[in-house]
């Protein structure tokens, strides 16, 4: 019998762990064909929150979209949230 991992439950030791481990790996199978996603991939999120920024809206919006794509393949599901500071 085969389990596959679908969620995670947070406030156990081993969950940021997992989920960084996670992203690391996503990073380094895009590196090849998306170097600067998978950077931001690779360095802007903290446990599960993504902090990026861009120069236009345009290019955020680019970058949003190809992440959603990227990490939607791979079974993250994403929820955008916009803050300025």
């Amino acid at each position: 019998m085969e389990y596959n991992l679908n969620t995670l439950t947070y406030s156990t030791a081993s969950t940021s762990f997992i989920a960084r481990k996670c992203l690391a790996v996503i990073a380094n199978s895009i590196a090849a064909e998306q170097p600067s996603l998978a950077k931001c991939i690779g360095n802007n999120f903290y446990m599960d929150d993504l902090s990026v920024g861009s120069e236009t809206e345009e290019d955020l919006i680019q970058l949003k979209d190809s992440m959603h794509r990227v990490l939607a393949q791979c079974g993250f599901n994403l929820t955008v949230r916009i803050a300025t500071l």
